[in-house]
């Protein structure tokens, strides 16, 4: 059937009259704007497919996730939650970090920044940036993504140590993403000496953050809005229970206002990598154990809980964590921000790296080659990758 045949057929069939001109008309703007980029009956078979197998899917989750909450609810707690509305007068320093890479073939390279702000405050924001990062080709794609996920994630830590040591203290420091240290970064190869100083480097920014808040006595999280860790599942010795990640188990049992109680991260990824030595790991080169918990801060049924980490000289004060978190939480139809702590959402807002700047500052870097009578081939792009 043609594409034509198709809008005919769909047009008779909802009782729409429209003449040949009109039809054509139609037809000839949506093929120039792309609208429809696979053939109809294609489109009709993918649909009904995902729609079998969705459902085969959702009754088999059905099954699996009411096991393990019964099993869940053996070793965590499910607690309600107090919200304040003046906990959005406390001055709190949020701060976040982005990366954008450039596909060049002559280098690996890629655009990197991090921020920290204060709200309310008239301070202004503490932002560092490495411009752009280019290393030599030769190195492994593996090594470069742990090069500048460790570099990125260090901008964290340093932008708020400048917040804290030029202005006054604020009320609390919020961070995007976990306090602890991923495991993630010990699977680099040891011969990548470049990547393993960075890697050394991040650790210890994120440390001596740690230490900075706990002297001056500042509440320090980290908010983890996309968990794919099991760490609660490790905790309990349910890992072999259940193939789910925390966050999605938790989305089936957290209601709004509701959060499970704590565990420590720490002891958790210990228990997971039972047959590592202490030293081995990660996370015990960080000043405190690590406690965090999942919290239900969106009313939208589609967003998953939060996962709240800070460090154990917080410990017993989990409440007051949960009640600001909850009580700064934004509602929004925007998923990127919905149900993340304003502060958060801010420093996020201000961080991120838009891919059509990076091309912006390729392309202009184009033009001031072409003006000298250098070859543009110099500086070309992988494959599938142009300038919009």
């Amino acid at each position: 059937m043609t594409l034509l045949g198709w809008l005919e057929d769909e047009l008779r069939r909802r009782g729409i009259e429209l003449t040949r001109d009109d039809i054509e008309r139609i037809t000839r703007i949506i093929e120039e704007r792309e609208w429809i980029s696979i053939h109809p009956e294609l489109y009709r078979r993918l649909m009904e497919d995902a729609s079998k197998t969705l459902s085969t899917e959702i009754n088999r989750a059905k099954e699996e996730i009411e096991a393990i909450k019964n099993r869940f609810k053996d070793t965590v707690q499910m607690l309600k939650v107090n919200s304040d509305i003046r906990f959005n007068e406390l001055s709190a320093i949020g701060s976040d970090a982005s990366r954008c890479p450039m596909p060049l073939l002559i280098a690996r390279s890629a655009l990197v920044s991090g921020i920290a702000l204060r709200h309310p405050s008239d301070n202004p924001p503490s932002i560092l940036e490495e411009v752009l990062i280019v290393l030599p080709s030769e190195m492994s794609g593996t090594s470069f993504r742990f090069y500048v996920s460790a570099k990125c994630e260090s901008l964290i830590p340093l932008s708020v140590q400048h917040q804290l040591l030029n202005y006054k203290p604020p009320g609390i420091v919020v961070i995007d993403g976990p306090l602890s240290i991923s495991q993630w970064y010990r699977e680099i190869p040891r011969r990548a000496k470049k990547v393993v100083e960075v890697i050394d480097e991040f650790i210890d920014a994120k440390s001596n953050l740690m230490k900075l808040c706990y002297e001056m006595d500042i509440p320090l999280i980290g908010v983890v809005k996309r968990g794919r860790s099991r760490y609660f599942h490790n905790y309990s010795g349910l890992a072999d229970e259940s193939h789910y990640s925390d966050q999605y188990v938790f989305h089936q049992m957290l209601n709004y206002g509701f959060r499970t109680s704590s565990i420590s991260i720490t002891e958790a990824i210990i228990k997971w990598r039972k047959k590592a030595k202490p030293k081995e790991l990660l996370i015990t080169r960080l000043p405190f154990e690590i406690y965090g918990f999942y919290i239900k801060t969106s009313k939208n049924p589609l967003t998953p809980p939060i996962r709240v980490e800070y460090p154990s000289y917080l410990k017993d004060h989990e409440d007051w964590i949960a009640n600001y978190v909850l009580s700064t939480a934004v509602q929004t139809y925007d998923s990127e921000f919905d149900g993340l702590p304003f502060v958060q959402c801010l420093a996020h807002r201000d961080a991120k790296i838009a891919g059509r700047i990076m091309w912006e500052v390729y392309k202009q870097r184009l033009y001031e080659i072409s003006k000298t009578g250098e070859n543009l081939s110099l500086i070309a792009p992988s494959k599938g990758y142009s300038p919009k």
